[in-house]
């Protein structure tokens, strides 16, 4: 392997390297000391993220939406790949209590908001990139578009929106990623609901949402959910209170998804 420096010019010590993942097509991912070190693979580089962005995304003191802490650098000065903070100590969402849920909501909504002041658009959301530990994490938001709407935007030609269109834009679109990470961990990967009722509860959402002109799911959970309860209990509590079964389209619903 090369040797590898940070951008402050202090060299790694491979030989504290340790090997987390290979998998991926993108990077080589390894334990560093506290920190996580990902490498590009030989054949794949953040082209359009330039080491001047790298660090601006540094600066950014975010507290769950983990960004890169510090770039890495060949023996040319090239950027190979990044440092960011390591997570550990994984344990299962559905058993803490509804109002930690809630509270870490609202410090992933800081995170939000701070993110699409800077026009930086949230990517690669979903739960494989997600660790909670008592604290609800976004490990990896992948490739960190910064102020790049048309490369998530094709219903409309961004070049011709304002800045003010384009603000709403890339906050709705932040948003709504992060609801749908939501309702995956809550609802979709949970066991205890079929098919019809997961798709029921996330059109409950859908409609809250657009009755109230909020763009975040955490205030239809804070308004339906009993905080007082576990996850797991909450969501089978409002499951019972809201999510009404049609059993004669719920019949055609299953039997068209099994097709």
């Amino acid at each position: 392997m090369t040797q590898i420096f940070d951008e402050n010019g202090k060299q790694i010590n491979l030989n504290k390297l340790d090997l987390l993942s290979n998998k991926g097509s993108e990077f080589i991912v390894y334990k560093y000391e506290k920190d996580v070190v990902k490498l590009y693979k030989e054949n794949y580089k953040l082209s359009h993220l330039s080491p001047e962005e790298m660090k601006f995304l540094s600066k950014l003191s975010t507290k769950r939406i983990l960004v890169p802490s510090n770039k890495l650098l060949d023996q040319k000065g090239n950027m190979i790949g990044y440092q960011m903070p390591l997570i550990l100590g994984e344990r299962d969402l559905q058993m803490d209590s509804m109002q930690h849920l809630l509270q870490e909501l609202c410090v992933l909504k800081n995170d939000i908001d701070l993110l699409c002041e800077y026009s930086v658009i949230l990517m690669d959301i979903n739960p494989g990139n997600t660790i909670y530990n008592g604290n609800l994490f976004l490990i990896d938001p992948g490739n960190y578009l910064i102020n790049e709407l048309d490369k998530v935007i094709f219903h409309v030609d961004v070049s011709k929106l304002s800045i003010e269109e384009k603000k709403k834009l890339l906050i709705g679109r932040n948003y709504q990623k992060i609801n749908e990470l939501i309702e995956v961990l809550l609802f979709i990967n949970n066991d205890n609901f079929d098919f019809y009722q997961k798709r029921q509860i996330v059109q409950f959402f859908i409609k809250e949402r657009e009755a109230n002109n909020v763009i975040y799911n955490l205030d239809i959970l804070k308004q339906y959910f009993d905080s007082n309860l576990r996850i797991t209990d909450s969501i089978k509590k409002f499951v019972n209170e809201y999510i009404k079964d049609d059993p004669n389209e719920k019949a055609l619903f299953l039997s068209l998804f099994k097709k």
